[in-house]
């Protein structure tokens, strides 16, 4: 029998985890088997539907279960077409937009469907040359600058467009060096910490940056140890480095950090401030917006529970 350590983590941790069944139920190391041999937990669907292990065959052999379609229809196990056998389906083809397996010939093949060009936007298997040839289409370009396809000569080489310094700081191609040689820029230096370039040498070596420490702990190059060496710089996090289960791989996920981060938010915003602002209460004061935007509405909503 396989042993899966983070099955094991969970059943001998149920103080820790009982509350966060959403990160356990899309964890990859969670399959079918083991959420039928325990029913009594409370999993869920929303957060199932994008886990990998799911297949279609298994969605299709529960038509009772709460799926959801948006993220099934970002989930890598769809394919188009599974899509196109299944019509009937509640598909999201903004959610599709992002599905990795949709190319640009699909989306030119099937112009009658509603793409999410949002979405497609940062889908990296959109290239700058697609977005020059087709100039018509409804690209969003403060998306589009987070795309890994987009480097920073074809910034400079397409001053004419209105490119985003917010969304260029995460993209992956933007190095400190670049930041430096352009300081004069808006960059948003809470994402740049997060950015995949840089290590912790770099912001030791420049110290000039306003690096946003709360959010280096996001950066796949900041480790624990890191982190427990230099206690002064990481001071919001404290229960994160005495934790003595911090190297366990939960506690280094995208989405334990995440929630570590909007806990410090909260602690340093006023909670006025931060539930005014969220991305569906603007839903919601842009008159008509949550009706013409039903499911990014309903997905905020439900991000942000």
């Amino acid at each position: 029998m396989t042993i899966n350590p983070f099955w094991e983590f969970i059943q001998a941790n149920p103080d820790i985890l009982w509350w966060d069944w959403d990160y356990s139920s899309e964890n990859p190391n969670i399959t079918w088997d083991i959420v039928q041999q325990n029913q009594d937990k409370e999993w869920s669907y929303f957060a199932l539907s994008l886990n990998t292990n799911i297949t279609w065959d298994i969605v299709q052999a529960n038509p009772g279960k709460a799926w959801d379609y948006y993220n099934l229809s970002l989930n890598p196990i769809i394919t188009w077409e599974i899509v196109q056998a299944n019509p009937d389906k509640p598909w999201s083809y903004y959610g599709l937009s992002l599905n990795p397996n949709i190319t640009w010939d699909i989306v030119q093949a099937n112009p009658d469907k509603p793409w999410g060009y949002h979405n497609l936007s940062t889908h990296p298997n959109i290239t700058w040359e697609i977005v020059q040839a087709n100039p018509g289409r409804d690209w969003n370009y403060n998306l589009l600058s987070s795309n890994p396809n987009i480097t920073w000569e074809i910034v400079q080489a397409n001053p004419d467009i209105k490119w985003s310094y917010y969304c260029l700081s995460s993209n992956p191609n933007i190095t400190c060096e670049i930041v430096k040689a352009n300081i004069d820029k808006s960059w948003f230096y809470h994402d740049l910490s997060m950015n995949p370039n840089i290590t912790w040498e770099i912001v030791q070596a420049n110290p000039d940056i306003p690096w946003i420490y709360h959010c280096l702990i996001q950066n796949p190059n900041i480790t624990p140890k890191i982190i427990n060496a230099n206690r002064d710089k990481f001071k919001h996090i404290g229960h994160f480095q005495s934790n003595k289960l911090n190297n366990h791989e939960y506690f280094q996920s995208a989405h334990y950090k995440r929630k570590m981060t909007a806990q410090m938010h909260a602690a340093i915003h006023e909670e006025l401030i931060m539930r005014a602002c969220t991305p569906a209460r603007m839903y919601q004061w842009n008159e008509g917006a949550a009706e013409e935007f039903p499911e990014e509405y309903a997905r905020e909503c439900l991000r942000l529970r």
